[in-house]
């Protein structure tokens, strides 16, 4: 490692608030000294330096369920916008709306590398009526009458079963 040369010297300039009849040192570096010490990096990356971290192959299909919860999430708000929107005659949720469906379909398609789709859309049209439909109990004030709520129920349950029972793999 090359070390700097500190070189010391003085100055007899009258400055203001100084007594003129004092030197003042001051420090500076010199770098110039030592240029010849300092040698030109040499490039030591290989195939065989490089890490590359591999990958959980256990995480990775839990990473696409969190792809695909996302994607249920940005639909039901993007849904939910679009009502607020009001025929898209209000700019905020309708631009709002656009960009949670665009989201949402991006989420979709990544979770598709190792989730079926049969399997990941119907969790996302399931898991997407119920949350529109709490949307709409908070927001709205649209209250599900009986027949709605057996109707989710038995959306949300056949969904269950499909992701519980179902031997369905990915080509």
């Amino acid at each position: 490692m090359a070390t700097a040369r500190i070189v010391a010297r003085t100055t007899g300039q009258k400055q203001k608030g100084y007594n003129t009849n004092k030197f003042h040192r001051f420090k500076k570096i010199d770098f110039s000294a030592h240029k010849k010490d300092i040698a030109p990096a040499k490039s030591t990356i290989s195939p065989e330096s490089i890490h590359i971290p591999k990958i959980n192959l256990y995480i990775l299909p839990m990473l696409n369920y969190v792809f695909l919860i996302l994607a249920i999430v940005a639909e039901a708000t993007g849904t939910t916008l679009l009502k607020m929107s009001e025929q898209f005659t209000k700019l905020i949720p309708s631009i709002a709306s656009l960009v949670c469906y665009v989201a949402s379909l991006y989420l979709l398609s990544l979770c598709l590398r190792t989730i079926p789709i049969g399997i990941a859309y119907a969790t996302w049209s399931a898991l997407g009526i119920a949350l529109i439909t709490i949307s709409g109990i908070f927001f709205f004030k649209q209250m599900p009458d009986l027949g709605a709520i057996v109707g989710l129920i038995l959306i949300v349950s056949g969904v269950a079963v499909l992701n519980l029972f179902s031997k369905m793999d990915i080509h």
